[in-house]
């Protein structure tokens, strides 16, 4: 009974020589089939069986096969080859939508547009071109009431100026002038287009009213913010998302559909930083597809050196793979205990519940599968019936989440800033790029302060009414020229009345076909020139956010996943957007000139 007792009481030896070792799993070694020369195979079949040969080595899809196959069904008309590339590649957008367009089928362009929004480089793609487009519909925005405001004003300047050469009803054009020639000169000074239109735009504003000089502050205040901290935000997203970029390289080899010349990429990257652990990760993982375990621990390092808590359980999660499938039990359990208390995940308890159980310790066996089935029974249950003995298919490594890749991508780099700064000397010029973009909020700021408001016109011609032409004419709000034509009618001759009346309306027409010609150019300028200021400024928007889509595909760097929708889609958003807008300014643009003719 003392014996039975001690044994009863005895602790689990886990470091029993019987628990340190167990069988080596199954490990495919050597170099897997190339896709390209799979993608030369005759049948359907052979392509199949070529596939599940790289699946055996880890990998996940085969968009290189994919593509191939999609170009043999374009030249073949052969519906069963575009089936087979979504099967080969089902979260690719780029081959969802070369397969919606051969098989005409809407749900394909549903499924490409879906897996755009959860692949990595089609997200950073997305950042981008909604970055680009929120830019260029603030700078049309922008520009548009510069414009309005500098038309505006800058004539009454020019009325103001022109008093010092004649007392009543001085020229305008002489100060507008003036004007135009400090502007051209501004450029000569390092000052880019965008500041000298905002310039502009400010000094019109100051004989505005209140509520116009806050808008165009306003406008020029978040024109300044997106040029210099949205650019510091977004231009991290087009490093990444370029064909060259080091991370999604690593993206790709991690999800196991990397392409010719990634693993070359992520070595370089990791030769310049050896200290970062996503790209050891990267090249980690590809050695375990090639069978090489021995080299990857090697290339993991001490994962505690990484701040993030999920880079560092997938890189202990990866250490215990390896370390189980040569059968070190004792090496192996200790690295995915150390991966649970990182971030515990459904592939690190089913891969410790696989360690415990080749220690036959099944207690602890038993809870850590409890625990996986809870965090994602559907997982767990498609490698419970995958078949075989592979590393693939008997342990779980999971790619890293989107998120991580994300918030890696939007980080601050060398280049980033480079970026930003080429981006913001081009716009606002090379004087101090850097810090010219918060010229634009303070520029806005002065002229909002410093308006004089508005300027009082006649009620009948417009002509712009000061204390210095004549006071009793601001009072009555006529000017001098029409109370003598209009008012006394006794003492004026007819004929003069008429002649005013057609230089009016030959006046007025010129107007609305400057209007029309406006409203053609740029939809929505009229709008704002005649006061309506909100529909002015959405269409303004909208124009400026469909000429940048319009503009997207040549400046965007495109990934190679996106194929012929990082084309398609900006073009047909953009024309989607533009088309309307210059159809009703052609509709507003006819129906001003045939008003204009029926008033002559």
């Amino acid at each position: 009974m003392a014996l039975l007792a001690l044994i009863w009481l005895a602790p689990d030896v886990r470091a029993d020589a019987e628990v340190r070792r167990a069988d080596p799993l199954e490990v495919p070694t050597g170099e897997p089939p190339q896709p390209e020369g799979a993608a030369a195979l005759a049948s359907p079949e052979r392509i199949r069986a070529a596939a599940a040969v790289l699946r055996e080595h880890g990998h996940s899809e085969l968009p290189v096969l994919a593509w191939a196959l999609l170009a043999s069904a374009r030249s073949q008309q052969q519906g069963e080859l575009v089936e087979l590339a979504v099967e080969l590649a089902p979260r690719s957008p780029g081959v969802r939508f070369e397969a919606a367009r051969l098989s005409r089928d809407p749900r394909e362009l549903v499924a490409a547009l879906v897996a755009l929004a959860q692949d990595f480089p089609g997200i950073l793609w997305l950042v981008s071109l909604a970055a680009m487009s929120l830019l260029g519909g603030l700078l049309a925005l922008a520009l548009g009431a510069c414009l309005v405001a500098a038309l505006r004003g800058l004539p009454l300047h020019g009325h103001a100026l022109g008093h010092r050469l004649r007392a009543t009803e001085p020229p305008a054009w002489p100060g507008v002038l003036l004007c135009v020639a400090g502007f051209c000169v501004l450029p000569l000074f390092g000052v880019g287009g965008v500041l000298v239109a905002a310039t502009a735009g400010a000094l019109g504003a100051l004989r505005l009213d209140r509520d116009q000089a806050l808008r165009l502050a306003l406008m020029l205040g978040a024109l300044g913010v997106a040029l210099g901290l949205g650019l510091e935000r977004v231009t991290p997203a087009l490093v990444a998302a370029s064909r060259e970029s080091d991370l999604i390289a690593a993206w790709r080899i991690d999800r196991g559909e990397a392409l010719p010349g990634d693993l070359a990429s992520v070595e370089r990257a990791s030769a310049r930083d050896p200290g970062d652990l996503l790209l050891r990760f990267a090249l980690a993982t590809d050695r375990k597809r090639r069978g090489d375990l021995s080299h990857v621990v090697e290339l993991l390092g001490d994962p505690l050196t990484s701040p993030e808590p999920a880079l560092r359980s997938a890189s202990f999660n990866l250490r215990g793979i390896a370390r189980l499938a040569e059968g070190n039990l004792s090496e192996a359990i200790p690295a995915f205990e150390r991966a649970r208390a990182a971030d515990e995940t459904a592939p690190v308890m089913f891969n410790l519940s696989q360690a415990y159980g080749r220690a036959l310790l099944l207690s602890e066996q038993q809870s850590a599968f409890a625990a996986a089935s809870s965090l994602d029974d559907h997982l767990v249950n498609r490698y419970l019936a995958a078949e075989g003995a592979s590393v693939h298919s008997v342990l779980i490594q999971a790619p890293l989440s989107l998120p991580l890749y994300l918030s890696r991508a939007l980080e601050q780099s060398a280049e980033s800033k480079a970026l930003a700064r080429e981006l913001r000397e081009r716009l606002l010029g090379p004087l101090e790029p850097d810090r010219l973009w918060m010229a634009l909020p303070l520029i806005g700021a002065i002229a909002f302060l410093l308006h004089r408001g508005s300027v009082t016109r006649c009620s009948r011609c417009q002509r712009p009414l000061c204390s210095h032409c004549s006071r009793e004419a601001m009072l009555v709000g006529t000017c001098t020229p029409c109370v003598r034509l209009f008012a006394s009618r006794d003492t004026t001759d007819p004929r003069m009345r008429k002649q005013q009346l057609d230089l009016d309306r030959s006046r007025e027409r010129h107007a609305q076909i400057r209007l029309a010609l406006g409203g053609l150019l740029a939809p929505g300028a009229a709008d704002l020139v005649e006061g309506r200021r909100l529909r002015g400024a959405a269409s303004l928007f909208t124009l400026g956010v469909g000429l940048a889509m319009l503009c997207a595909p040549a400046v965007l760097p495109q990934p190679w996943d996106l194929g012929a929708l990082g084309l398609a889609a900006p073009y047909a958003l953009g024309a989607l957007l533009v088309a309307p807008l210059y159809a009703l300014g052609l509709s507003a643009a006819l129906g001003r000139l045939s008003g204009s003719r029926r008033g002559s």
